[in-house]
């Protein structure tokens, strides 16, 4: 500290409000679980990625297409591809026509790619509370069913146990396009089909408990700040002693 109000200014705080992912976390990401109707759930590292199920290959088709690799998560699927043998390459941007980015608000992203077999089809990875809304079908065995309130029920009850679990889930969907356009809109993401959700492990860092637990005695409180769900913020707000075992948490939703 190379100014004394600084450190002035540091003793005088009471809280501190910290990221979760890369600093209470080690911010490095690893897809760890499958799940969708037709597959279940399934291992990541036990996986046979030389003859995937079909509905394996949907969701790494999704995986693949809405990617940009531009952050932890989309590093995290894309390491993911390589080790089925699938990267993502250059190449398959040529494949892209429309594209809706992912932002802090809307959680999810979507692109519009053309398929081998010359027919497009649009991909949306995201939140999946937010996602779930938007489809009306799933994915079982490669076969589309309508999407009903049992079924919804399944998903979010499987949710709930990743969540829990401290796990990052993202859930993936498609469709095939048959609108005569290209410029893709936030009224697009309808009618999808569920492919199912992809569980990502980020583990907190052990040095992070005994710093808590010091700032505590020190008088300072910590919160915790996070884009990951209520449930998997939980999770990890107890593996580091933010809240004691067993006990809710006050959380605060921007916007």
């Amino acid at each position: 500290i190379r100014d004394k109000y600084a450190a002035e200014g540091l003793g005088s705080v009471s809280i501190i409000c910290t990221d979760k992912t890369g600093t209470i976390t080690y911010g490095n990401m690893t897809v760890t679980h499958f799940w969708g109707f037709g597959i279940d759930e399934q291992k990541v590292d036990r996986m046979d990625w030389s003859s995937p199920a079909p509905d394996t290959e949907r969701m790494l088709q999704i995986i693949k297409f809405a990617n940009n690799l531009r952050d932890s998560t989309d590093d995290a699927l894309g390491r993911l591809l390589r080790n089925a043998g699938d990267p993502i390459t250059p190449e398959l941007r040529e494949y892209r026509r429309g594209e809706i980015p992912f932002n802090s608000k809307r959680k999810r992203m979507s692109t519009l790619d053309e398929m081998a077999t010359g027919q497009l089809h649009l991909h949306v990875k995201g939140a999946p509370g937010l996602l779930l809304e938007r489809c009306t079908h799933y994915l079982s065995n490669a076969a589309i069913h309508p999407l009903e309130n049992g079924d919804l029920s399944k998903i979010r009850a499987q949710l709930l146990r990743f969540e829990r679990e401290g796990y990052r889930v993202l859930a993936l969907a498609y469709r095939p396009w048959t609108e005569h356009r290209t410029e893709l809109q936030d009224d697009d993401e309808a009618n999808l089909i569920f492919a199912g959700l992809v569980a990502i492990s980020d583990p907190a860092r052990p040095e992070v408990k005994v710093t808590i637990e010091q700032l505590r005695h020190a008088g300072v409180s910590v919160k915790m700040i996070t884009g990951d769900s209520a449930e998997t913020a939980l999770s990890i707000a107890r593996d580091v002693g933010l809240v004691p075992p067993g006990t809710g948490v006050e959380v605060v939703i921007d916007g």
